[in-house]
């Protein structure tokens, strides 16, 4: 069946005609009434200083480079404690819920209900920042029939006068990776439903350095990611200030299945076809994956592989001026594949970086630099890689829009597909208010991904790229109500074929996915916890 018909069998232009019903409807009323209403959009809590009260140099204005604090180019709330709970619902139509390489795929919908709850607890020298989001997702003629959605976001930060130190943790239970968002419904549905970060931790000295999140899935694979990080920061004198920073970060996917007999035939990576175990990928005993036995075509079942991950970074940054800074970083990284015999790998480089900020408008930051990658495999010699590294990051805040470009190169956990990766990231979004009531959003996003740990299983390929663009359309109905249309289009594609578990015969390099939302989203009146 195709897109058009499905969108035209289902219920949708219904959606889209009630949609426009009740803006059309809410616009007359906020016309009459001739007042904007408070609240027409869900405000993220004030970011904390990024030093103490007493301090009058780096602020969060002007953070240091190597911190993973970023200065506010949108105001905050004020300084008060709140909780703010939510409630959001969206129904999707889904091009390719299976991920299938095949091409041979039928329209799907998916109806995802969650909860949200954002807390902000302020003291003197002490704040707690929470952001969490559950519910389910409802497949509909779908071999999984629900998946759990959880996403949570803790920062607990204690203060001194000249320093602080901030401890933080990302959790995630997703049916699919974050790159790109498309668990939550695209490029601009969840983010205009205006709850938080789930794509992982971010940091200005090296993009996602710190997090153990993914840039390519296929299909629905349950995953559960995690990162926990502590960071301190000391201001040495007015101008200078040094940062350390280390974390702990794993990624789980829950299919994987690593009880099967020595003799069980397992797939290659990410689908290939089956084969008998492999002293490389698979010895008896250990991680042996069974082929998929869903009537989908899901190429991941089974497959995908499990990481931990330990970093840590040292930094020293010293303020030129008001508006500019320079910083020097150290970094290290290893990675491990538990279960499997792949191996591990480890990686230290040093970044000389600089940025350049307006308060308020504008945030630039480059750097990069030299990167050595030692990689471990059981009865093998290492190998030694020299590389290099870094992240360029611009943001622009003009009177009604804002705009973000990021790209950053840097060792990934190879996102379940890979024993690790090396992994190019560029990203560009924005935001423009069209009206009081109307928000427009636009989000581009392409990864290239290398892998890095050797494989001896034929069939597998040794990189892949994942590329989407969207864009979203959000309402504020009333104060407190609001709805979101967004579109978005996924492309992931692998260097060589690879063919379905179910049947061989099914192969293909490139996954093609189209997916449109409407949503809508509730919060009351912040409650004030002071």
């Amino acid at each position: 069946m195709s897109f058009r018909k499905y969108i035209m069998k289902k219920p949708y232009p219904i959606y889209l005609l009630l949609f426009v019903a009740i803006a059309m409807g809410a616009g007359w009323a906020q016309g009459d009434s001739g007042q904007q209403p408070a609240d027409t959009a869900p405000q993220p809590a004030a970011p904390a200083p990024a030093l103490g009260a007493d301090a009058t140099a780096q602020s969060i204005e002007n953070p240091p480079l190597t911190s993973l604090d970023q200065p506010a180019l949108e105001p905050g709330l004020a300084a008060r404690s709140f909780i703010i709970p939510g409630v959001h619902i969206m129904d999707t139509a889904d091009t390719n819920l299976a991920g299938d390489l095949s091409g041979k795929i039928p329209v799907r919908s998916v109806t995802r209900a969650l909860g949200s709850l954002q807390l902000q607890r302020l003291w003197k020298n002490y704040s707690l920042n929470i952001d969490y989001a559950g519910g389910a997702a409802i497949y509909e003629n779908f071999a999984r029939t629900a998946a759990q959605i959880h996403a949570l976001d803790i920062n607990q930060r204690i203060r001194w006068r000249t320093g602080q130190v901030s401890f933080r943790n990302t959790f995630s239970d997703l049916p699919e990776g974050t790159f790109g968002y498309s668990a939550f419904g695209g490029a601009g549905g969840y983010d205009l439903g205006g709850f938080g970060n789930v794509g992982g931790i971010q940091d200005a000295g090296g993009g996602a350095f710190f997090s153990a999140g993914q840039y390519g899935s296929l299909g629905q694979a349950p995953r559960v990611s995690n990162t926990s990080l502590v960071e301190a920061t000391q201001l040495l004198n007015p101008r200078s200030s040094v940062t350390l920073t280390g974390s702990y970060g794993f990624t789980d996917f829950l299919d994987t299945v690593n009880t099967c007999a020595p003799s069980a035939t397992f797939c290659c990576q990410p689908g290939g076809i089956c084969q008998p175990p492999s002293p490389t990928f698979c010895p008896p005993s250990a991680d042996c994956c069974l082929p998929a036995t869903t009537g989908d075509t899901q190429l991941t079942a089974g497959c995908l592989i499990n990481s931990h991950q330990f970093a840590a970074q040292v930094g020293y940054n010293y303020q030129l001026s008001r508006r500019n800074q320079v910083a020097v970083v150290y970094g290290f990284q290893d990675f491990s594949y538990p279960v499997t015999n792949l191996g591990s790998f480890t990686t230290n480089h040093v970044h000389v970086l600089f940025g350049h900020r307006i308060s308020g408008r504008l945030d630039l930051q480059m750097g990069g630099g030299p990167q050595v990658t030692q990689i471990d495999r059981p009865g093998l010699p290492g190998i030694r890689q020299v590389t290099g590294t870094g992240r360029v990051s611009f943001r622009y805040r003009f009177p009604r829009t804002t705009l973000s470009l990021a790209y950053d190169r840097l060792s990934t956990n190879g996102s379940g597909f890979f024993g690790g990766a090396t992994s190019d990231v560029a990203r560009f979004t924005v935001l423009r208010p069209l009206s009081r009531l109307w928000t427009a959003s636009g989000d581009v996003g392409y990864t290239h991904n290398t892998r890095l740990l050797p494989t001896a299983t034929a069939g597998s390929p040794d990189s892949y790229q994942n590329a989407y663009f969207g864009f979203g359309l959000r309402r504020q109905f009333s104060r407190y109500l609001g709805g979101y249309l967004t579109y978005q289009y996924t492309n992931l594609n692998f260097d060589i074929p690879v063919c379905s578990i179910d049947d061989p015969t099914l192969c293909g390099r490139t996954a093609q996915r189209h997916t449109v939302i409407v949503g809508l989203d509730w919060h009351p009146r912040p409650i004030r916890i002071d």
